[in-house]
């Protein structure tokens, strides 16, 4: 940054805390991030230059095994409609015309690499993404139980990005754009999108179970799964990419014409969290499963006792609504016939109609229409109501009233 002699400025960062910037030579310089930074003590207009970006905090780890690069990999034209249609309300993706060659690069990046242009479309999208389908000369099965997929990227701040297409071990596809219509799914952290200029390796957390109870594992969050159970089978076989281009973006707050330079695509990598995860014996592990119980469990039923030991006639369950506010399928306002010298209601949730393991899910409730919430979208619950009379007197339950909520809040 260009000053006049012997200007100070203060630089705050987010959190308010200033660094002292002096100038040389008729210049400051100090280092921005992924943060915002404010400049106090400016009295004049400035000449601002960016400087090389440094993308050293992103390499291969040291368990990262290279499984392809894609100087060889070609364009498939076959649409992906489950990929096109995650999250219509959110964002519209469109097949592209986009082209490809081979180019020279950096050993450090894989020596060869491919170079992906977007070309001039029929209709200009803005902001929406056009795509294309890259695929390797056969799908690539990953060894082990990898945490990370990382690839060599040169871009230009476009806000395009790489999605990865997986099958596991039963044939369940996997997208890296999220749960289809989930809310905050879809890479918030932007982890795989070109928001950067020159190299970076870009890497991606892969969908992952522990073993023996399926626990979903972490990076799981970030990808959509379709025809199979939601558990990610080892192995991992990478059956395509798809790259994202947009022509144009957001810069501050106006629309602007993105640049138009190659996304260039180089070495590809598996990392794993540690060296056993590389090996055959960590896909074998990954296959324990908990021994399914020979019969049902006997769960006791608080329905069937309220019904016996209770001494006032039951109220009617009615319906039940979506909340006004963030109708995300785990919480609904229930209504019913409200009784005379009540002094509170209780609501109980059980997965069968008879009430057995019924658990409160709110207590204290003075009038129908409560907000009561635990619930878990598109499943069957059986909802009870009880109350309490002014005298402490208990009631017996309602009949059941089947309940089955959607995640609306996408909707919103």
């Amino acid at each position: 940054m260009k000053v006049q002699s012997g200007q100070i400025l203060e630089l705050y960062d987010i959190n308010d805390n200033p660094v002292v910037l002096k100038e040389k030579n008729g210049l400051i310089t100090f280092v921005i991030g992924q943060s915002p930074v404010y400049l106090e003590g400016l009295e004049k207009e400035i000449d601002l230059v960016l400087g090389e970006p440094d993308h050293s905090d992103s390499q291969p780890s040291k368990f990262s095994l290279k499984i392809s690069n894609l100087s060889k990999w070609k364009v498939s034209s076959v649409r992906d409609f489950e990929y096109e249609d995650t999250n219509r309300l959110q964002i519209e993706r469109f097949p592209g015309r986009m082209s490809i060659s081979q180019m020279k690069v950096d050993k450090k990046y894989g020596t060869q690499a491919l170079a992906v242009k977007l070309e001039k479309q029929d209709i200009d999208r803005k902001v929406m993404p056009y795509y294309t389908t890259l695929v390797p000369e056969k799908p690539i099965v990953i060894p082990g139980k990898p945490s990370h997929l990382g690839i060599w990227v040169h871009a230009s701040s476009d806000w395009g990005r790489v999605v990865y297409c997986l099958k596991d071990a039963k044939g369940e596809k996997w997208i890296s754009v999220g749960t289809k219509d989930d809310w905050n799914s879809d890479d918030i952290r932007t982890m795989s999108f070109f928001c950067f200029d020159g190299w970076r390796y870009l890497k991606f957390q892969t969908p992952s179970n522990s073993p023996y109870d399926c626990y979903r594992e972490l990076g799981t969050s970030w990808w959509g799964s379709y025809g199979g159970d939601g558990i990610a089978d080892l192995p991992l076989t990478l059956e395509k990419i798809i790259i994202e281009r947009r022509s144009s973006v957001i810069y501050g707050n106006e629309l602007v014409a993105a640049k138009g330079d190659d996304v260039v695509l180089g070495d590809l990598f598996a990392e794993y969290e540690n060296g056993f995860n590389m090996t055959q014996k960590a896909v074998s592990l990954s296959k324990l499963r908990m021994p399914a119980p020979k019969q049902a469990p006997e769960l006791e039923n608080p329905i069937l006792k309220l019904g016996e030991t209770g001494q006032l006639p039951p109220v009617k369950l009615l319906n039940v609504s979506d909340p006004e506010h963030m109708p995300d399928g785990t919480r609904c306002n229930v209504f019913f016939e409200e009784a005379e010298n009540v002094k509170n209601y209780d609501i109980w949730a059980s997965a069968y109609p008879d009430g057995r393991g019924a658990i409160k899910i709110a207590s204290g409730i003075t009038k129908s229409g409560a907000l009561v919430g635990g619930l878990k979208p598109d499943t069957d619950f059986y909802l009870f109501i009880t109350y309490t009379d002014r005298e402490g007197k208990q009631s017996k339950p309602s009949k059941s009233l089947k309940i089955r909520l959607k995640n609306k809040f996408l909707y919103q």
